[in-house]
C-alpha cells in the first residue's frame, strides 16, 4: 500500500507538472503583475504552458514507450534518458523563446524559469554520462531556486511559499527513495543542482535586465 502511494505521489509531482506548478505560484504573487490580466487570459497561458510542457512531452514519451525506445515514462534507466530529455530541453528552449518574446514582464519572470529548466535537462545529460541524477529532485530543487530567486531579486517574502515547496520536496525524494529509484546521493546532486543553478540564474536575470 505505502509503495503505491509513493508512485502516486511520484507522478503527481513529476518534474514535467513543475512548470506548471510554478506558473499557478506565481499567480498567487500580486507584485509580480499576473494580477493585472484577466482570469481568460492567465487560464489561456496556463493552458499554453500545460499543452507545451507536460501534455506534449507526455505523448511523445508515450510514443517511445510503443516503439520500445524506453521502458517507462519515469525514464528510470540510465541509457534510455539521453534522447527524450534532449527533445523536452528544445520543447521547454521554444517555450522560453515565445513566452520571452511577448515583452511582458510578467510573462518574462516564467520565460527565465523555462530557459533554466531547458538548460538543467542538458546538464543532467552531460552528468547522466558519469551518474544518474534524479529528475524529480532536479524539477523540484530549480523551483526552489527560481522562487528563492524572485524573492531576492524583488525583495519578497516569500517564505510561506517556500515552504511549502521544501515540504513537496522532501516528499518527493522519499518517494523517490522508497521506491528505490535512486540513491541518496542521486537525490542530493539533484536537488542541490537545481537549487544552485536556477537562483543564480534568476539574479544574473536580474542584472541583465532580462527581467524588467
Amino acid at each position: 500500500m505505502e509503495h503505491k502511494i509513493t508512485r502516486i505521489l511520484s507522478v503527481i509531482l513529476h518534474p514535467l507538472l513543475v512548470p506548471s506548478y510554478f506558473l499557478l505560484l506565481l499567480y498567487q504573487i500580486p507584485q509580480l503583475t499576473y494580477s493585472l490580466y484577466s482570469d481568460r487570459y492567465r487560464m489561456i497561458l496556463s493552458g499554453f504552458v500545460l499543452l507545451l510542457t507536460f501534455v506534449l512531452p507526455v505523448l511523445i514519451l508515450l510514443l517511445m514507450k510503443l516503439m520500445r525506445i524506453v521502458a517507462s515514462l519515469m525514464l528510470e534507466g540510465k541509457n534510455e534518458r539521453f534522447l527524450p530529455m534532449l527533445l523536452v530541453a528544445v520543447i521547454y528552449f521554444l517555450a522560453f523563446y515565445t513566452l520571452y518574446q511577448t515583452q511582458l514582464p510578467g510573462f518574462r519572470i516564467f520565460s527565465v524559469f523555462m530557459l533554466g529548466s531547458s538548460l538543467l535537462i542538458l546538464a543532467a545529460l552531460f552528468i547522466n554520462f558519469f551518474t544518474q541524477i534524479s529528475l524529480h529532485l532536479l524539477a523540484w530543487g530549480g523551483f526552489t531556486g527560481g522562487i528563492t530567486g524572485i524573492a531576492f531579486l524583488f525583495s519578497l517574502n516569500l517564505f510561506f511559499w517556500l515552504f511549502l515547496i521544501l515540504f513537496l520536496s522532501a516528499i518527493t525524494a522519499y518517494s523517490r527513495l522508497e521506491n528505490k529509484a535512486h540513491t541518496p546521493f542521486q537525490i542530493y546532486l539533484g536537488y542541490l543542482s537545481g537549487f544552485f543553478f536556477m537562483t543564480l540564474l534568476f539574479l544574473l536575470s536580474g542584472l541583465l535586465v532580462l527581467i524588467p
